[in-house]
Order: structure tokens, then C-alpha cells, then sequence
């Protein structure tokens, strides 16, 4: 069973437009296609003639920052931050104490080629794979990014004291700042976690995120508090 959002909330010229922006917006209605199968098929498909020449050199103009969008909001900005500063700092480790295994590259290139695959095809018609909108393709990336974490800090005692005292420094402000985006909202602050989600998944305007914590609540998925214009009326409920 599948969820619209209203058309409205993208502020769709019509209910069931596909994309009213362009190809490379997020559609007016999740139910718009049939699913990840059909629109990556969309894609295959767009690599045939006749292409729009004009149309397609519009689009690639916003691969690289979509690219940049993708690589930092995938996996909630801090971590991949973290990651590039840990390649950076690995080049003070010996030549023997590799962080980049061939596991982790190898995710990364797959992550890589999808991402070209998406963001380099022509215009197609239906749920757009392309763009800064949908982060959350390349999500799975953190399967490498952990280990590269890991295999870092577990020569970290290699590296010259300040760069290793910075090095322990940044994890810390990381998890700090992953702790934050997590129970922040629960604190009362969710705009930093909204913008977060946002930017990872732009499936609704922003201000939903606030917005939906003061109607419902904070609680845990799946047990939502009702608002009280929608409890039933228990006087109505028993003349009926």
C-alpha cells in the first residue's frame, strides 16, 4: 500500500503531475510511478535517441552540486566530514597501514558509477534519480566510511602527537554533534536535525520537520499522538 503526499505540498500545478519544475525536482506525488524498479528503468531508457540536447546540457550544469549535496547529506554531513579529514591525516601513517581497503573502495566506486549513472542521463519523464533531492540513494556508502573510521583510529598512535590529539578531537565533536542531531528534537531544538533530514531526503518542505514534532510529539516511530481535533468524540461515538 502506498502514501501520497498531497500535491499541494510541492506546490504542483495539478494533483498527479509528475514533476512540475523539472526532471531534476522531486515529484508532486510519491505514487506518481511504480517504484524504484520503473524509474530506474526510466533512466536505462533516456540513454536512447532522440535526446533533447538543450534539455540534457541544463541537467549536467547541476551534477557537481549535486555531487557535493550527495556525498556530504547521504550520511548526515559529519561523518563524511570526518572521513575526508581521516583520509587526509592517513597520508602521515606508514605505507603498510592502508585505511582505503579493497572492500571500502569498491563500495565507493559502485556508489560512484550510480551516481553518474543517475546524474548524467537525459531527461526522462517520472520519479527523477537525479539531483541534490535524494541524497539517501547513497546512504549505503557508510558501510565503507566506518571502517575507513575505524582502521584509522586503530593505528592512530602512529601519527605525530598533535595530529593525533586533533584527530581523537574531531571523533569526539563527531559524535557529539551525531548525538545532537539525534535527541535534539527531543530537547525542544530540531532545527539542525531538520535541515539534516532535509537535505537528505527533500520529500516534503522543511518546516514539516518542526512542524510535525509540535502536533505529534516527540515519541518513538509508530506511536504517534493524536491531535486533539482528531480524537473522536466519545458523546457523538455513543449516539450512533
Amino acid at each position: 500500500m502506498r502514501r501520497c503526499w498531497p500535491a499541494s505540498a510541492w506546490g504542483c500545478c495539478s494533483r498527479g503531475t509528475t514533476c512540475c519544475r523539472s526532471s531534476a525536482s522531486p515529484p508532486c506525488c510519491s505514487c506518481s510511478g511504480a517504484g524504484y524498479t520503473e524509474a530506474y528503468f526510466n533512466v536505462l531508457k533516456s540513454y536512447l535517441p532522440p535526446v533533447d540536447l538543450h534539455a540534457w546540457w541544463g541537467l549536467l550544469r547541476q551534477v557537481p552540486e549535486a555531487a557535493l549535496s550527495n556525498a556530504l547529506y547521504s550520511n548526515f554531513l559529519f561523518l563524511p566530514l570526518l572521513v575526508l579529514l581521516v583520509l587526509l591525516a592517513s597520508r602521515w601513517l606508514p605505507r603498510e597501514w592502508r585505511v582505503l581497503r579493497p572492500a571500502e573502495v569498491s563500495l565507493l566506486i559502485a556508489a560512484v558509477l550510480l551516481f553518474l549513472f543517475n546524474n548524467l542521463a537525459p531527461p526522462y519523464q517520472g520519479w527523477p534519480l537525479r539531483g541534490a533531492w535524494i541524497s539517501r540513494l547513497y546512504q549505503p556508502t557508510v558501510a565503507a566510511l566506518f571502517p575507513i573510521v575505524a582502521y584509522f583510529f586503530a593505528r592512530a598512535d602512529l601519527l605525530p602527537r598533535v595530529l593525533r590529539l586533533g584527530a581523537w578531537a574531531a571523533l569526539g565533536l563527531t559524535v557529539a554533534l551525531q548525538a545532537w542531531t539525534a535527541f535534539a528534537p527531543v530537547l525542544g531544538a530540531p532545527r539542525l536535525t531538520g535541515f539534516l533530514f532535509h537535505s537528505f531526503y527533500q520529500h516534503a518542505p522543511e518546516r514539516y520537520y518542526a512542524e510535525n514534532l509540535r502536533r505529534y510529539g516527540a515519541r518513538p516511530v509508530g506511536f504517534c499522538k493524536v491531535p486533539p481535533s482528531a480524537q473522536p468524540n466519545i458523546q457523538d461515538s455513543a449516539t450512533h
